[in-house]
């Protein structure tokens, strides 16, 4: 039977794939041939060709380039050309396309700002080389973070500024009101009863019943619906469990009050969860603790 005119034009695409490439041929005559030929094809990614799309705006035009340099690589002994070939990969995270992905990240789409390659190429090769950088790696990773947390906190406060604005107008006349205490954190609290023990301290073991609402009503948590109080961990200093701790608001009132003191607490939110979203819990948000504290499960 002969072969359709498409078949014919693949196979002899294929070849020429080939030959331009310098792939060479696979005949799979023995176990270890098939063995090394279904490493070839799990290997080969199916979602590659999206990402070079993607990433790299690479298409069927360019893959016999991209062969050629895979073929390249593969055949390569020697330590040089190794090297040079890696060093070209890892160059590619600072070519325009990858400049202008990585730009908008760090700048939320702000096409106007674009991160500075020369800064960039000349900090990575004086790092690899071992030299003197301007920046030490801690202050650079801090720096990062504390720049993409900036641009966090500008882009939530543009989103939530009619409820920011809610929670400190709500604030500011709470603070008015009779029995509240604003202490220099800016914290707000009212004793509802006032306990009869001690202060606590870092090292005193405490547990802390409560309902958590926000300035709308809405209500985030409760240990009194589900039966529950928060313990507080001694000599670790006020931890509500062994993988984290509490919010900075609880931190200062756990050593304001007396233990057995119930009360209500008004977490402004930089003593929260400043910028963050937590479940219930929207950016910028007061949290209202009505709160019992006590020394005793």
């Amino acid at each position: 039977m002969k072969k359709s005119l498409f078949a014919v034009a693949a196979t002899a695409a294929l070849m020429g794939l080939n030959s331009c490439t310098g792939v060479p041929k696979a005949d799979l005559a023995t176990e270890v041939d098939s063995l090394s030929y279904s490493i070839g094809v799990v290997q080969c990614d199916p979602r590659m060709k999206d990402m070079l799309s993607g990433q790299f705006e690479i298409d069927s035009t360019n893959y016999n380039a991209l062969i050629k340099g895979f073929m390249r690589g593969a055949k390569s002994t020697d330590n040089d050309e190794i090297a040079e070939i890696i060093g070209f990969q890892l160059g590619m995270q600072f070519n325009d396309k990858a400049l202008k992905r990585n730009s908008a990240y760090f700048f939320s789409g702000d096409t106007t700002k674009m991160l500075n390659r020369d800064d960039i190429l000349n900090a990575w090769v004086t790092a690899f080389k071992g030299g003197d950088v301007k920046i030490s790696l801690d202050s650079a990773r801090m720096f990062i973070n504390n720049f993409q947390q900036k641009i966090y906190e500008k882009n939530m406060e543009e989103q939530y500024a009619d409820w920011k604005k809610r929670n400190e107008e709500f604030l500011a006349e709470n603070g008015k009101k009779d029995g509240v205490v604003t202490t220099a954190s800016g914290l707000q609290y009212k004793i509802v009863r006032e306990g009869k023990g001690q202060i606590p301290t870092d090292s005193t073991e405490l547990y802390v019943t409560y309902t958590g609402t926000l300035v709308d009503s809405t209500q985030f948590d409760s240990s009194y619906r589900e039966d529950r109080k928060t313990k507080v961990k001694k000599n670790n200093p006020f931890k509500t469990r062994p993988d984290g701790g509490i919010i900075e608001g609880w931190k200062e009132i756990l050593k304001t009050v007396p233990v057995g003191t119930k009360l209500v607490l008004y977490v402004p939110s930089d003593l929260g969860y400043g910028a963050r979203t937590m479940a219930k819990i929207k950016p910028f948000s007061t949290l209202i603790f009505e709160m019992e504290i006590s020394d005793k499960k």
